[in-house]
């Protein structure tokens, strides 16, 4: 019995290397992948948030003919496009030169909007986890920025098929509905 358990072969060290090498390699992979996933995930909900918000400020525009803009004690948060260039690379040169800080809060309140990924520091003057809008294209930007792929995202572009901007189109729609 002895004899028999001495002539039997186990694995060599040869083979268990082999093993944990390509254990190493399939782990790497995976979590290579995990993390491109994570970080369009990311984008995604950027994405999603600026589609809510685009939206809401649409209908928030339409019924009360100015942007939800923040305002505490009577000051209205307001940023020049010269303050945001060092911060934001991918403002647009069609925008005016102001930019508010968006009121979540109202459209959370009014429009029964749901909780965003993003922009939960709106309240606080020095936070960059806030959404701001201009005051003229009502393009919506993402101060803090969202990573993919070695570039930064502040917003999200569409081309526009025509030069009617959505707030047109919408009170076109109004309009054509109380007729």
């Amino acid at each position: 019995m002895i004899k028999a358990l001495r002539n039997e072969r186990g694995i060599t060290l040869t083979t268990l290397v082999i093993a944990l090498v390509m254990m190493i390699i399939l782990m790497t992979a995976l979590s290579v992948n995990s993390h491109t996933s994570l970080n369009l995930s990311k984008l995604t909900r950027l994405q999603n948030d600026i589609e809510v918000l685009n939206d809401k400020v649409a209908i928030y525009y339409v019924k009360h003919g100015e942007i939800p803009k923040y305002k505490s004690e009577n000051t209205t948060y307001q940023i020049a496009k010269s303050t945001l260039q060092g911060q934001i690379p991918d403002l647009s040169p069609a925008d005016g030169n102001i930019y508010y800080v968006l009121d979540i809060g109202t459209l959370q309140k009014e429009l029964n909007m749901s909780r965003l990924n993003y922009g939960k520091g709106w309240q606080s003057p020095t936070s960059q986890d806030r959404y701001i809008i201009n005051g003229e294209t009502h393009m919506i930007y993402y101060i803090q920025g969202v990573h993919y792929e070695g570039e930064e995202y502040h917003t999200i572009r569409k081309k526009c098929l025509t030069n009617e901007s959505k707030y047109d189109k919408i009170i076109k729609y109004k309009i054509l509905a109380q007729r």
